[in-house]
């Protein structure tokens, strides 16, 4: 019985501990005419890849035209886009890696 005690325990905190690797405050500044500054605190996390697309896309496949990726495993939590369209909006998420709970 302790086992199975023991391993629910290690999988309900493991569930738990993910929450702390989600990134937070995510924001868009120095917005340009073709360009932005991004920038997010994911503090538990050692590296990140970033997907950006043009709003109205669907979905998240890179395949898609329209959707975006940075290489992964980049080690910094803020990015200078200046490759951007202009009068166009675009939407971005963050995902990180080598979470630590």
């Amino acid at each position: 019985m302790s086992r199975i005690f023991t391993t629910l325990l290690f999988s309900i905190l493991t569930l738990l501990s993910f929450g702390q690797c989600d990134p937070i405050n995510l924001a868009a500044d120095n917005i340009t005419e073709n360009g932005a500054i991004l920038s997010w605190d994911a503090p538990s996390a050692s590296s990140f890849s970033v997907k950006w697309k043009i709003s109205g896309t669907s979905g998240w496949n890179q395949a898609t035209p329209g959707v975006y990726q940075t290489a992964t495993n980049i080690t910094t939590d803020t990015l200078f886009f200046d490759t951007l369209t202009s009068s166009t909006s675009y939407e971005w998420r963050v995902r990180p890696y080598g979470c630590t709970p």
